[in-house]
Formats: structure tokens, C-alpha cells, sequence
């Protein structure tokens, strides 16, 4: 029996033996009809059991194939051992897709309601400041200039942002059901992946706003007119929209044969993991998620770091208060960027080369990433920007005129 189970070996990746005390099962993920590795496993198999003298019972052999393919131009062959064939049973894959598992709040049953009244307190506060603020940027005209233009799209889109993902977390939490269905986890995909890279190219409209303002001051308002601005803020929310529409769709292409994810909430990676890796279609969506990373992450990334070189730059030459007001003028950016971009980034890097984090890590990457910044946007715009606080004592005088 410890010859049985430790002897034979023949692992790939895209087959293996899964072997048991007195049983074994082949496991393999067969994509373009290429059944080789696995026929190969399965006669490798029975001329080791003839070498050793094991008798394998052919009538108790059975063959289940889990079928993804959308178009099936032909049935699967069944398995034939010394000119028998196998009973074979075939399954529909595209069941798997119905329900999925949401695994690492197994890993946090133990801290949920602290988790919980976390992510209430943080939700419920995020959602009260950035109605404020953009109640604030609606009402008062004089905070009708391109930057809170920007800035009132920044905070609609955090509000998106946060909203597809923690009241979903915070009802697994109360009800313990830890499942979503496959359509509501690509539409969350889609909503997170809008949010993040949305973030990037309107924080570098922001940047460029911010840019404009201190080396071309006389020039700005001809710059950044009102048809100009809509412009800028069109490109920055339509092209991520369309771009991810696209991830979307070839993800949802992929065919699954996991329903397990290891995760607090969808996100595109952990979602096209569950598929054949070496699958083509696998291969042109990561290829496809990659790029989207480099154009809509990394170059504005870029682009907003060089910008900012200047401008520090240009304030350690400048006199006195020219480089104060240039520095107030560009300090809430800088840290929201800063902020925002640190998050991002780390989140990016580790799921892609650790898929599979621990329920604290998955935790504090998820909250980092989409609970923490649509609460810290306004509350650092509304502590560090003199025309903001400006608006609320204004306002708050008025009121209390009224009273």
C-alpha cells in the first residue's frame, strides 16, 4: 500500500493524480480539445499498476466530464483501458457559474462584528461626507471652477466605488451566507475596475488642472474653458467605462471550472483564476488586463509624478508666497494621489503574484483600497483647501443668520 501511494508521480498543470488510502482519481482541465497529458496520465497509470502486480477493476473505473465549452462540436471520446471502455458521465460546466463561494470570511468568523462595526462606522461616515461635500460644490457657485468639477466626480465615482462592495460584506457578515451569484460578481467586477482606474484619469485631470494653474496662471482661464472641461471629464470616465466593459465581457467569456474564491469581493484576477490557465482565451483576458494596467494605471501614474516634479520644483525657486499658495493650492491633490496610488498598486502587484492571501491581508487590501480613499477624499479636501472651509463658514453663518 506505501508503494500505491507514494511511487507513482506524474504531475503537470494541467493534469495530476489526486491519490487516497485505497483509491485514486486523474484530474485534468482539458482545453482545445487537447486530450493528450490526460490519456497519457491514464495509460502511464495502468502500465504501472501492470508493473506492480496492482489489478485495476475496469468495471468500477467511471469517467466524469464537466463540459464548459459554449459550442460543443463534438462529444468527448471515452476512456478505453485494454480495449474497454469506461462508463462516462457528462455534466453541463456552465452550472458552475450559478453560485459562488466567498471562502476567506471563513477566515475572519472569529472577528466579524468587529469587522463589521469597522466597515459600518467608516461606510456609513463616507457616505455623509462626500453627500455633504458634493451638496456643498452643487450649491455654492463660487465652487464652480474646473477643479471641484473634478472633484465632484472623484467623489461620486468613490461612492460607486464603495457602495458595490461593503453593503454586500456587510450582509454576508450579519447572515453568514458568503455566496454571490456569478452575474452579481461580474457586475461588481465591473463597478471596482471602474472605480479604480476612474480614480487614476480623474486625479490626472486634477493634476493637469493643478498644472495649468501655477505655470500658466494668466493663460488659465483660456485653457480650462467650460467646453474644454467636459471634454477632459467625458475622456476620464468614458474610456475606463468602455475599456472595462471589455474586460468584463472577455471575462465573462472564460469558462469556469472553480466556484471558490478566496476573496471579500469580486475583482477581475481572482475571477478569470477560476478558469483554465492555459487556455487561450484565459491568456488574451489577463493580456488585455495587463495593458489596461500599463495605459490607465501606470502611464497616468507617471504622468502625474512627473507633473509634480515640477511643480515642487518650481516652489523650492519661487519667492515666499508665490511657493505657499503654490503648495496649498496642490497639497490635497498630492496626498489623495499619494494615498490612493500606494493602494492600488500594492493591491495590483500582490494578487498577481499571490493570489491566495490570508483573511487579515485580504482585509486590510480591501479596506486600503476601496473604503478608506472615498472617505479620505473629502475629509482632506475639506481640512486642507481655504476655498472649501471658506464655503462652510459661509454657509454656516447664513444658517445661523436665518435661525
Amino acid at each position: 500500500m506505501h508503494l500505491y501511494n507514494s511511487d507513482f508521480c506524474f504531475n503537470l498543470s494541467t493534469c495530476h493524480l489526486q491519490k487516497f488510502f485505497d483509491d485514486s482519481s486523474i484530474v485534468s482541465c482539458i482545453t482545445d480539445d487537447n486530450e493528450e497529458e490526460y490519456r497519457a496520465l491514464v495509460e502511464s497509470f495502468v502500465g504501472w499498476c501492470d508493473t506492480n502486480h496492482l489489478q485495476l477493476n475496469i468495471r468500477k473505473t467511471k469517467e466524469l466530464v464537466v463540459d464548459y465549452r459554449q459550442s460543443k462540436k463534438r462529444a468527448p471520446t471515452p476512456i478505453t483501458i485494454r480495449g474497454e471502455e469506461t462508463r462516462a458521465a457528462e455534466m453541463n460546466g456552465s452550472s458552475i457559474t450559478g453560485t459562488l463561494i466567498l471562502t476567506v470570511f471563513k477566515d475572519i468568523y472569529s472577528d466579524k462584528n468587529v469587522f463589521f462595526i469597522v466597515v459600518f462606522l467608516i461606510y456609513i461616515a463616507s457616505i455623509f461626507t462626500n453627500i455633504t461635500l458634493m451638496l456643498l460644490i452643487y450649491l455654492d457657485t463660487s465652487l464652480h471652477k474646473p477643479m471641484y468639477i473634478f472633484l465632484f466626480s472623484l467623489i461620486v465615482n468613490g461612492l460607486i466605488g464603495s457602495t458595490a462592495v461593503w453593503p454586500k460584506v456587510m450582509v454576508i457578515l450579519l447572515t453568514g451566507m458568503n455566496t454571490t451569484s456569478y452575474a452579481g460578481c461580474l457586475i461588481q467586477v465591473f463597478l471596482t475596475s471602474t472605480y479604480g482606474i476612474c480614480n487614476f484619469t480623474v486625479l490626472t485631470m486634477m493634476a493637469y488642472d493643478r498644472f495649468v494653474s501655477i505655470f500658466n496662471p494668466l493663460q488659465y482661464h483660456t485653457i480650462m474653458t467650460p467646453q474644454k472641461v467636459r471634454q477632459l471629464l467625458l475622456a476620464a470616465d468614458l474610456v475606463p467605462v468602455v475599456c472595462v466593459l471589455g474586460q468584463v465581457f472577455l471575462t465573462s467569456q472564460l469558462p469556469l471550472y472553480k466556484n471558490t474564491l478566496h476573496k471579500i469581493f469580486c475583482h477581475n484576477l481572482s475571477l478569470s483564476s477560476l478558469s483554465c490557465s492555459d487556455s487561450i482565451q484565459s491568456r488574451v483576458t489577463n493580456l488585455y488586463g495587463i495593458c489596461l494596467i500599463i495605459a490607465l494605471i501606470i502611464l497616468p501614474l507617471l504622468l502625474v509624478l512627473l507633473s509634480y516634479v515640477k511643480i515642487i520644483v518650481f516652489i523650492l525657486k519661487a519667492s515666499g508666497n508665490n511657493g505657499k499658495k503654490a503648495f496649498e493650492t496642490c497639497s490635497p491633490h498630492m496626498i489623495v494621489f499619494i494615498n490612493f496610488s500606494i493602494a492600488t498598486l500594492f493591491s495590483v502587484i500582490y494578487n498577481r503574484l499571490n493570489p491566495y492571501l490570508p483573511g487579515e491581508a485580504n482585509v486590510l487590501l480591501s479596506i486600503n483600497y476601496i473604503l478608506v480613499p472615498p472617505l479620505l477624499h473629502p475629509v482632506i479636501y475639506g481640512i486642507k483647501n481655504q476655498e472649501i472651509r471658506d464655503s462652510i463658514s459661509k454657509i454656516w453663518k447664513r444658517k445661523m443668520r436665518t435661525i
